[in-house]
């Protein structure tokens, strides 16, 4: 995260890592051979971009560089098996030199790593009762684990930004469809998309695209971009202003799209983009309504769902949308559905053409009046090259053939590949799935929004099938809710949502309360405020 207040305008990514590790049974954590903590970084960095390749790196080079107060200097280094090595954390200290409670910290030499080098890491904790355990909890046995890629790996052409990253599953749901899709439908080495994910997508904690790169690095690297953010309806695409957060998305993708000295396409897809942008516009953001202008897209309303009646009035939950042939796309017989979800219903901007737009999908129509979901643009940027952009008012994972059919993957290529073609990347002559079923694991994504009053969302995953307990505890230790407890299938966001009351249906206090999934071989816990 940024470590400058929020009012100083520079962006100053946090450089170390600090992770919290308690005993169980209360005994402690226990010392290990020199004294210190046996709390362990375990970090393999490999490369992963293209020939010629470069080493694996691993030993002592991969410890960052501290000064202790006895005078010694660096991480220390306890194990090195040619691929992962294992460094040990040490007590994190305050800005004042005190040391922090339960809570460890380690940094990595970060000048050793190069472009196309994919950094994955978990943790250890071993307590006095020698009881261990890791983060995350599955990573003594098997991936995935925490990751970071320094781009432009120079695999690809294409960069999808994953402005939902985390959000409905390990990776995030959206990406969970997108990451069969890329090797499906594009053809060649182009395949292997390089992936930007926004960590902390709803939290604005200033860690979008805008907040890593300038436009110039994107001219350089990248003739594509798919943006997707999901369900977001705030601190999506950013303004650098108050009315997001520090990190400049929009001012980056029009730098890019108005300088690329090459043909460039943008595919925009989540259902509040249009809302979010044009509420920053309407604060005096001039990058965000110059991005809204580019891309030829003007709000209508934000919400198809609540336009055509809402709750009270048999609003459509999912529409079917259908093609337009204004848009150079899409054919007036093609059709999908966007899948609205209960209970809390997927909005849907509706938008209409301004400028060089087109108009690419409709809405099914309300009261003998025309309504969009898909907005297309083509033009001529300041180098003299074409520019191709287009619009979707939800995301990739809310595309069905079917309402009620989850994963869809042969429609999701099929679509795929006519907007990636159209954006004139080479795509492949069959685009059946190589592999549709997402990565599965179990996983508790935090809650939506947090604060909350008075109902909030928290979604999770399981790997397997199996009995789930989701409960909400207050500060005291003392149950509050039963949210879930019941047998639920693998491979699925599950969402559930607390109203704020407690299993006797009476509303409970304005403060701090925990949340904690159980289920076979995983148990995580997470925090959440209630504000009346």
């Amino acid at each position: 995260n940024d470590i400058r207040p929020e009012a100083n305008p520079v962006i100053d990514p946090g450089d170390s890592i600090v992770v919290q590790a308690t005993s169980r049974v209360g005994k402690g954590i226990a010392a290990d051979a020199n004294g210190g903590p046996a709390v362990y970084l375990h970090v393999k960095a490999t490369y992963i971009g293209p020939s010629p390749t470069k080493p694996a790196l691993h030993g002592a080079d991969l410890c960052g560089w501290v000064a202790w107060d006895d005078g010694s200097t660096g991480f220390r280094m306890v194990s090195d098996d040619g691929t992962w090595t294992v460094i040990q954390c040490d007590s994190a200290r305050s800005a004042t030199g005190s040391i922090g409670k339960d809570v460890y910290m380690v940094d990595l030499n970060d000048s050793i790593f190069t472009r196309g080098y994919e950094i994955e890491y978990y943790f250890t904790a071993t307590d006095s009762l020698f009881h261990t355990t890791s983060l995350p909890s599955w990573a003594l046995t098997e991936g995935p684990y925490y990751e970071f890629t320094c781009l432009p790996t120079y695999n690809s052409d294409v960069l999808y930004v994953d402005d939902c990253d985390g959000r409905g599953s390990w990776d995030g749901a959206a990406n969970d469809y997108w990451d069969p899709i890329f090797p499906a439908v594009i053809s060649g080495p182009d395949a292997n998309v390089d992936r930007y994910d926004t960590k902390g997508p709803s939290s604005g904690v200033c860690n979008g695209l805008g907040s890593r790169c300038q436009g110039e690095q994107l001219m350089e690297n990248y003739n594509k971009i798919i943006w997707d953010s999901g369900e977001l309806s705030a601190v999506t695409i950013c303004s650098g202003t108050s009315a997001s957060d520090k990190s400049n998305d929009a001012y980056v993708l029009d730098e890019w799209l108005r300088g690329s000295p090459h043909e460039c396409g943008l595919w925009i897809l989540g259902e509040g983009i249009a809302v979010d942008l044009t509420w920053q516009a309407s604060q005096g953001a001039t990058d965000a309504l110059t991005l809204l202008n580019d891309c030829g897209v003007q709000l209508v309303a934000d919400s198809y769902f609540d336009m055509t009646g809402g709750r009270s009035g048999n609003g459509v939950v999912s529409p079917l949308i259908t093609g337009n042939p204004a848009g150079g796309v899409f054919d007036a017989s093609y059709q999908f559905y966007a899948y609205g979800g209960c209970f809390i219903i997927n909005p849907f901007d509706v938008i209409e053409v301004n400028g060089v737009g087109q108009y690419a999908l409709n809405y099914p129509d309300w009261n003998d009046l025309p309504y969009y979901a898909g907005i297309s643009s083509e033009w001529v940027n300041d180098r003299d090259d074409t520019v191709r952009t287009m619009w979707f008012t939800m995301s990739c994972e809310y595309i069905r053939d079917d309402t009620l059919i989850l994963n869809a993957p042969i429609d999701r290529n099929a679509l795929a590949a006519r907007v990636i073609d159209w954006m004139n990347n080479t795509i492949n002559e069959d685009v059946t799935p190589v592999d549709p079923t997402p990565k599965l694991a179990n996983t508790l994504a935090q809650n939506f929004p947090n604060p909350f009053n008075p109902t909030t969302e928290i979604s999770f995953s399981l790997k397997e099938k199996g009995l789930v307990t989701l409960k909400v505890y207050n500060v005291a230790g003392q149950l509050v809710r039963t949210l879930v407890n019941g047998v639920k299938d693998a491979g699925v966001s599950q969402k559930v949502y607390w109203d704020g009351k407690n299993d006797r249906g009476s509303a409970v206090a304005s403060g701090i309360y925990f949340y904690k999934m159980d289920t076979k071989n995983f148990s995580q816990t997470k925090k959440m405020v209630l504000l009346r």
